[in-house]
């Protein structure tokens, strides 16, 4: 369930995992995207450059964001592929519906040298995996690590007045091992010079789980490309990866 909550609470790894999601004190139940907001583009495709450090080196990579909607609209299907120097290219896929309230994952997958995906049984309201990991308590209205930036792009889209700055949101993000509570704080508007443009986008910021994370995952929305995510960049123990748009299709 998404909530949007004023100042003063708590609040995705993309690349190298790409993570994601969003919370506050007063608790107030927050509108889904309108219907409406989810007449994307049938295909669209956005390019990203990609700079980052592992273990003090660093390195230049590229990723492609691929956005289908299929079945009449009904459904959707959502790639990350992500070229990476001698590792190769890691993959992440989010399938699923496309409702009245937005999307509805069914199935997350994120592979490189094997898949490991999570799958949502809504009858049982669990999320399974094929790993050894146990199932976990489905939530309505949890996204997965790829499809949380469009959720809430799309939920800006249909009203841009929805999220303050200091607001806060949570909802569920379905990894392929497990099922959290993710949570985000809403921080503005800010000017984003990328390779295709300097633009303006609202900034979100994952907040720490607990005492011990310090992983940190930043996502930039810009109504300049349809509130779809135009800067990804995520920071934990020393290493960083940053993500800017370098070209979008589709989206005219």
């Amino acid at each position: 369930m998404m909530r949007n909550t004023q100042p003063g609470a708590i609040v995705p790894a993309v690349l190298m995992s790409m993570a994601l999601a969003l919370a506050g004190p007063v608790q107030a139940q927050a509108a889904r995207p309108a219907a409406k907001a989810w007449n994307l583009p049938a295909d669209v495709e956005l390019a990203y450059d990609l700079q980052g450090q592992i273990k003090g080196i660093r390195y230049s990579a590229s990723s492609v964001l691929h956005w289908q909607s299929i079945e009449g609209g009904r459904q959707y299907r959502l790639r990350l592929d992500t070229k990476l120097p001698i590792l190769g290219t890691r993959s992440q896929v989010s399938e699923g519906r496309i409702t009245a309230q937005g999307l509805s994952p069914d199935r997350y997958t994120e592979q490189m040298r094997r898949a490991d995906s999570a799958t949502v049984d809504r009858a049982a309201r669990q999320v399974t995996f094929n790993t050894d990991r146990p199932a976990q308590p489905w939530q309505e209205g949890a996204q997965d690590r790829l499809s949380l930036m469009l959720q809430v792009g799309q939920s800006l889209r249909a009203n841009p007045k929805r999220y303050k700055t200091g607001d806060t949101v949570d909802l569920q993000v379905i990894g392929p091992r497990h099922a959290p509570d993710w949570q985000f704080r809403v921080d503005g508007v800010e000017k984003v010079k990328l390779p295709a443009g300097t633009v303006d986008a609202v900034k979100f910021t994952r907040l720490p789980r607990e005492a011990n994370d310090d992983q940190v995952i930043e996502f930039w929305l810009s109504p300049t490309y349809r509130y779809m995510p135009v800067r990804v960049r995520w920071t934990e123990d020393g290493d960083r990866a940053d993500q800017l748009l370098s070209r979008a299709t589709g989206l005219k």
